[in-house]
């Protein structure tokens, strides 16, 4: 596996997995139970660093694994461009960290692995899924590598423009935009699983 597949499968943006929560477990006091600290500690780094599920489970298989404080690990994603650079430096694998995610986190690897491994059949899918172009939205995919799946959800659910969510995302945490968007969970379960039938539709072809 190429460098490029596991920066994308790990960025911050981003392993996808999917930022949104959408069950009745909340990710602070999954992590909380994972490492065998307070719900508390760990819901406050959620909202005064603005991470979503993805950089939060990520953050704690690195810190479990490496041994190393939690607050560290956060604090070390800003250093390094993705999490397989940022896994490197704690001596661990790509491929250590998805399978602990298979594990413990489940419910937040909602997507076949696949969908990170190709961005350009990740573009392919959004854009199937936005009626925009492959091309418009490869560079996004770049840039904001999962969380642009998040965006794009919300987009769907909302109406507005992909670009839009992206902006918004910048001054809140995903937790607030879902509730200024006025979004239920179980709208983005449904629009989830739109993504995977167009994701296995467009992989066969």
């Amino acid at each position: 596996m190429n460098t490029l597949v596991y920066s994308l499968i790990l960025s911050l943006t981003t392993l996808l997995c999917c930022p949104l929560y959408t069950g009745t477990t909340s990710t602070d006091h999954e992590v909380a139970k994972y490492l065998g600290v307070q719900p508390e500690k760990v819901k406050m780094l959620i909202q005064h660093e603005k991470l979503d599920e993805v950089q939060i489970t990520i953050a704690a298989v690195i810190s479990k694994k490496s041994d190393h404080p939690l607050e560290k690990v956060i604090n070390d994603q800003k250093k390094y461009p993705n999490w397989e650079e940022l896994s490197r430096y704690y001596h661990l694998t790509p491929e250590e960290i998805w399978e602990e995610l298979k594990e413990y986190f489940p419910r937040v690897i909602w997507y076949p692995r696949d969908f990170l491994r190709n961005p350009k059949l990740l573009a392919h899918v959004l854009s199937v899924y936005l009626s925009m172009d492959d091309q418009e939205l490869l560079p996004i995919i770049y840039k904001e590598d999962f969380s642009a799946v998040s965006a794009a959800i919300l987009a769907k659910i909302s109406g507005k423009e992909l670009s839009e969510i992206l902006d918004l995302k910048e001054k809140m945490s995903w937790e607030e935009l879902k509730e200024k968007l006025n979004i239920h969970p179980t709208q983005i379960i449904r629009e989830q699983k739109r993504l995977k039938q167009i994701l296995y539709q467009e992989r066969g072809r």
